[in-house]
């Protein structure tokens, strides 16, 4: 309340990333309560990045009007509903929790070490 995280600009649909990367990012942001802003020409944004950029399941998550920032905490708790993940070599797996409106909550896990 008061501020919100500013993650900085999407990449997805630009150069430079895979699917797997922008699909990553685009969680990231909507988890962390990021404005989602893509500097793209629309007319030159791949099929699969305007369907993910368009996912309401995503956008539901990023827009929910609880505002409230998703962060590590928690995550590992609210976690021990899910199966194990898979734990990366280097301990890479990362889960992060965002409380949203109506007592749900968002969970995003991320393989950062693939």
């Amino acid at each position: 309340p008061g501020a919100f995280a500013d993650a900085d600009m999407l990449v997805a649909g630009g150069t430079g990333l895979s699917v797997s990367e922008a699909a990553a990012q685009a969680a990231l942001w909507a988890v962390w309560a990021s404005p989602m802003l893509l500097s793209a020409d629309m007319s030159q944004v791949p099929g699969w990045a305007k369907e993910l950029l368009q996912n309401g399941e995503l956008l539901a998550v990023q827009g929910d009007w609880a505002a409230s920032r998703g962060d590590g905490r928690g995550a590992e708790s609210f976690a021990r509903c899910l199966p194990p993940c898979p734990r990366a070599a280097d301990g890479g797996v990362q889960r992060w929790h965002r409380r949203l409106s109506g007592g749900r909550h968002a969970l995003a896990l991320l393989n950062s070490a693939t």
